[in-house]
C-alpha cells in the first residue's frame, strides 16, 4: 500500500497506522513530501511549508514509485491518501498511478475558506506568487509547529489525547521534522490544482473516502462532489471525528482500516503479507 501523508505530516506520524496495516496483511510504503520530514527543504525558511508548482509533488509519486519497485513492494498496490495526500493522490490517478484501489480520508479537493476569503486568497496569493513574495507565510500563520503551539483540548486533530501526545512527543525529540504554516505560493497553487480536479472525471477504480463531520480544514462541499461522480465510490462521514481521522479514537480508526482493506478486497486482487516498510525521498 502507498500511503500518501497530509500537509505537515511526516513519516514518522504513521508508525502506528503502519502496524495496524501491517497486522492486516498490508505492508506500507510512506513518502515525506518535498520540504517535509527528513525530504530537502525547498524553501529559503526550512519551516515554511512551501512548494514552487503542486504538479511538483507528482515528480514525489513518480520517486515514490520507483522506490517501490526497487524495493520489490508486493503487488497489487493500493493508494491510501489523507488530506493534501489526497488531493496529491487524485492527479496522481489521473496520470496512470499503478494501483487497484484507493481509499481517502478527509481529501482536500478543496480548502474550506468563507466566501470573503475565498475572494481575496485568489489574487493576494497570486500578486504574491508573481511579484517575488511568495515564500511569505500566509495570512494568520508562522512556522511554529501547530502541534507544540496548541493544547489538546484545543486541537483540530484528533480527540485521542494519548494520540496527541505521541505526536507532541515526537515534535518535542525531532523538531527538524516539523514544517510549519504553508506559503502564500502554496495556497495559490492548492487553490488553482483543486479548481483543476474540479472538472475532471473520476478515476475507473475502486474509491472510499472518509470524511469528519466537522472538519475545519477542507471543503466537505468538494468532497460530495467527487465522490457522487465517482462510479462504485462510497462515501462515510464519521461523526464526532476530527481532521486526521488516521490520528483518531481506536474505534474510528479501526473503521477507517476495516473499511479500506474492504474496499481493497473489492477490486478482486490478492495481495501478500510482508514487514511494514516506510521510505524517505528527498
Amino acid at each position: 500500500m502507498l500511503e500518501f501523508p497530509g500537509r505537515t505530516e511526516f513519516i514518522e506520524t504513521f508508525g502506528r497506522t503502519m502496524v495496524e496495516f501491517a497486522e492486516l496483511g498490508y505492508s506500507t510504503l510512506v513518502v515525506d513530501w518535498r520540504g517535509h520530514g527528513l525530504s530537502d527543504r525547498i524553501a529559503q525558511d526550512p519551516k515554511l511549508g512551501h512548494v514552487g508548482r503542486f504538479s511538483d509533488y507528482q515528480l514525489d509519486v513518480a520517486a515514490m514509485v520507483q522506490a517501490a519497485r526497487q524495493l520489490g513492494m508486493p503487488e497489487p498496490w493500493y493508494l491510501l491518501g489523507n488530506s493534501m495526500g489526497a488531493c496529491i493522490g487524485l492527479r496522481a490517478l489521473i496520470n496512470g498511478l499503478p494501483v487497484a484501489a484507493c481509499a481517502f480520508c478527509a481529501p482536500m479537493w478543496g480548502i474550506k475558506l468563507s466566501l470573503l476569503a475565498r475572494i481575496f486568497a485568489w489574487p493576494v496569493s497570486w500578486a504574491a506568487s508573481v511579484s517575488g513574495s511568495g515564500q511569505r507565510y500566509a495570512p494568520g500563520h508562522s512556522g511554529e509547529s501547530y502541534i507544540l503551539s496548541v493544547d489538546y483540548p484545543s486541537n483540530r486533530r484528533t480527540n485521542d489525547e494519548d494520540m496527541y501526545l505521541y505526536m507532541v512527543r515526537q515534535a518535542e525529540a525531532a523538531p527538524e521534522l516539523h514544517t510549519g504554516g504553508p506559503s502564500m505560493t502554496w495556497l495559490n497553487q492548492v487553490l488553482l490544482e483543486t479548481k483543476k480536479l474540479s472538472r475532471v472525471p473520476s478515476p475507473s477504480l475502486p474509491c472510499i473516502s472518509f470524511c469528519p463531520e466537522e472538519d475545519e480544514l477542507v471543503s466537505l462541499s468538494a468532497v460530495k462532489s467527487r465522490m457522487a461522480r465517482w462510479a462504485g465510490g462510497t462515501l462515510e462521514f464519521i461523526p464526532g471525528a476530527k481532521h486526521n481521522l488516521l490520528l483518531e479514537e481506536t474505534e474510528i480508526c479501526r473503521h477507517i482500516f476495516t473499511g479500506s482493506v474492504a474496499k481493497f478486497a473489492s477490486s478482486g486482487n490478492s495481495f501478500h503479507l510482508v514487514v511494514a516498510q516506510a521510505a524517505r525521498l528527498a
